[in-house]
Formats: structure tokens, C-alpha cells, sequence
């Protein structure tokens, strides 16, 4: 049991940092289940005290929630579902319904799919290819993939891979259209919301360093893109050039394309946006963690 807790809390730790993969994941715990909420439910941490996750204290009756491993005991005696692969959030049992929500879905290949209507394994590789428009697929899972990143974005769009029930094959989902819905589990994206604020791009936006300083220059900028970015700090920094302090998230990304062409990136060690140009819309509410003055005096120190 020891070596359990052990590997489990390696799991934890790795996923913080997005080492494992849906499948390890998986193969981590040994339930991974959808459960429906049958009655309003408060959130704990290991030590049985009442916590939050993604920024709610509760769950709420009707809500389906994803739970991992059979069940935990904690110190008060009562077992308890681990609501998050990443960090120790619990909900009690007795909250749930006694079996899991199945979800399963009929996928059917779309007329002019072409080269998408084949089905891969984990690893990405084709086994079935050609596969005719109206085949039919019971599928019992929708997630982005360990090998999502092995094709180009606008190829899966969010669409993600549909996990064919009774194998280990994939189909991708701009390739189908299910009659039911199942929704999508990101793992790298649950992890991120769970430990950060993810902001997207308003408009096109200047980069700055921590001084203050532009990266990008000649004109060129940021460009809005689609995908969202993780921000672990919102601070005001002092801008020399403007001769006032502004208030900036710090963004966990080392490179941005830019609007010099679709495919050119800028390159950086650090990365701050003005929060003006970002728009938050999931994870950690972050505040301030310094005062406008508090820049302007930090500017004037190092000069």
C-alpha cells in the first residue's frame, strides 16, 4: 500500500509539471471514471479540510465529474473520490451515485473525410486507413492525446481523438460526427487550470522584459492567436518609455508567432504582456502581487 501512495504522489508531482500523458494517467489509477453528483458536495484537501477547486468550494447536484483511483480513506475515517490527477482535491463517496456514468457515443465517418478516416493506436500510428463514409464506431472516450502534437493543429482543431470502445484504436474527431456528446479531457489543460491563470491574446500585443523593455521590434508584434497561454504572476512593472507603471502577466511560454508571417516565432527567455491585452478566461484568479509604487521604486533603485 505504501508503494501505491508513493507511486500515486509521483504521479501528482510529474502531472504538475505535464510529464504524463492521458494514458499513464490512466494506467496510474486504477478507475478513472464520469460520476454524477447526486447532492450538493463541499471539496477537501488530504488533511480533511474544506478547499476549492477551479475556483468553486462545491459541487453541485447533477454535476458530472471525473474521479480518480476507487476511493480514498482519509484521517476522519470517510472515503473519498480524487477529483484532480494533479493536486489533492477530494469529494465524499456517499455524494455520488453508486456506479459510474457510462458514456458512449456512435461515431459515423463524414462523407469527404478522406486521408482523416483511419484509425490510429496509441502511439499515433495508422492501423485501419480508408475506412468508408457512413462506417460506424461506438466510442467511449473523447480526449486530446499523448500524440495529439504528432499533427498539425488545423488538422484537429478542438476536436481532439475519439477512443473506439473494446480497443486500443483512435479515430480523430474532425473525421466524425458522434449522436451524442462526450466531453473533451485535456489533461495538460486541467492541469493548467488547476495551478494557473490561462489568459488568451485580445489583439496583436507588445512583449516585454522585466525591466520594462520591448522584445519585439520594427513594428512587429504578438499576434492574436487562438490558443490559450499559462500566466503565473500579475504584477505592475515601471515602463521607462512611458514613464509609468502598468500592470502585466507574467506568461509561461517562451515563444509567440508573430505578425510578420504565420510562421515566424519570437523567441524569449521571459515573457510579460500588459494585462490590458489579455483577456482571462479559466484557472486561478491571480491578484497584484506588487503596488504601482512599489515598481517605480524597484525601476529606481537598479538605475
Amino acid at each position: 500500500m505504501n508503494h501505491k501512495k508513493y507511486f500515486l504522489a509521483s504521479v501528482a508531482a510529474l502531472m504538475a509539471i505535464g510529464v504524463f500523458s492521458t494514458q499513464q494517467v490512466k494506467a496510474a489509477y486504477s478507475v478513472v471514471a464520469t460520476r454524477k453528483v447526486t447532492r450538493n458536495a463541499y471539496i477537501y484537501n488530504s488533511t480533511n479540510k474544506r478547499t476549492s477547486y477551479k475556483n468553486k468550494k462545491k459541487l453541485y447536484k447533477g454535476q458530472s465529474v471525473t474521479t480518480y483511483g476507487d476511493g480514498q480513506t482519509l484521517k476522519n475515517g470517510q472515503k473519498f473520490y480524487k477529483i484532480s490527477p494533479a493536486s489533492n482535491k477530494y469529494v465524499k463517496v456517499a455524494n455520488f451515485k453508486a456506479r459510474p456514468v457510462v458514456k458512449t457515443a456512435t461515431a459515423v465517418i463524414k462523407p469527404h473525410a478522406d486521408w482523416l478516416a483511419r484509425t490510429f493506436n496509441n502511439k499515433g500510428n495508422t492501423v485501419r486507413k480508408n475506412l468508408k463514409p457512413g462506417t460506424k464506431l461506438t466510442v467511449d472516450r473523447h480526449e486530446v492525446t499523448s500524440f495529439s502534437d504528432n499533427f498539425p493543429a488545423g488538422m484537429i482543431n478542438d476536436d481532439g481523438f475519439y477512443h473506439i470502445k473494446g480497443s486500443n484504436q483512435w479515430i480523430m474527431g474532425s473525421a466524425v460526427k458522434v449522436n451524442k456528446k462526450i466531453p473533451l479531457f485535456d489533461p495538460e489543460f486541467e492541469n493548467a487550470r488547476t495551478n494557473y491563470s490561462l489568459v488568451r491574446f485580445k489583439n496583436n500585443a507588445d512583449v516585454y522584459n522585466r525591466q520594462g523593455e520591448k522584445l519585439n521590434a520594427d513594428g512587429v508584434k504578438v499576434r492574436k492567436q487562438a490558443n490559450w497561454f499559462r500566466a503565473d504572476n500579475l504584477l505592475y512593472i515601471w515602463l521607462p518609455s512611458e514613464n509609468k507603471a502598468e500592470l502585466f502577466y507574467h506568461l509561461i511560454a517562451k515563444s509567440f508567432y508573430t505578425t510578420s508571417s504565420t510562421s515566424d516565432k519570437l523567441k524569449v527567455s521571459d515573457a510579460y504582456v500588459k494585462a490590458s491585452d489579455m483577456k482571462y478566461f479559466d484557472g486561478l484568479k491571480l491578484k497584484p502581487s506588487n503596488t504601482q509604487a512599489e515598481a517605480k521604486a524597484a525601476a529606481e533603485n537598479k538605475n
